[in-house]
């Protein structure tokens, strides 16, 4: 029995491999927001499929669009899509991290009053009367005032950031 095997070619378990890697890559596109698909070199046959394949419920039916959009996705070039989707990646985390960190601000203005001096330390061009008048509400006001008042804390805070990131 002969090998009809050329070195050259890759085996058929490496194709199927590739072939299930695409399609990997494929379904994180699809997961993205529009926003961030935007930020993408995206082919608009491959943006169709994706499009496609959020709006289909079955199982089977998405299998089969994952499949298509692996397909596609032979035609493009990956290594500049997988680099743009870890730089999506590292933003995402970066602000999940920057809210996680406004989120204990906004915890420690409201459970102590020295807190106050420790953020306008860190930032120092922050409009203090206004800071307090926030505090002051999200620590006194009631029930879904509070809410409110937590939210507005909250914005402040993040916009009060944002301001001395450009400064």
């Amino acid at each position: 029995m002969t090998d009809h095997t050329d070195e050259d070619s890759p085996s058929r378990s490496a194709r199927k491999r590739e072939a299930e890697g695409l399609q990997t890559l494929g379904l994180r596109l699809a997961q993205l927001s529009d926003r961030e698909r935007r930020r993408l070199p995206i082919d608009p046959t491959l943006a169709k499929a994706l499009d496609e394949y959020r709006g289909i419920t079955s199982n089977g039916a998405k299998r089969r669009q994952l499949q298509y959009i692996g397909r596609l996705m032979r035609e493009v070039e990956t290594a500049e899509l997988e680099a743009a989707l870890e730089d999506i990646d590292g933003q995402s985390a970066a602000s999940r991290f920057l809210q996680h960190d406004l989120e204990r601000s906004r915890t420690a203005l409201i459970e102590n009053d020295a807190a106050l001096t420790g953020y306008v330390g860190r930032y120092p061009h922050t409009d203090v009367r206004h800071l307090r008048a926030l505090v002051r509400d999200a620590r006194l006001a009631p029930g879904p005032v509070q809410a409110r008042a937590f939210r507005e804390l909250f914005r402040y805070l993040r916009e009060n950031e944002a301001a001395h990131r450009e400064t």
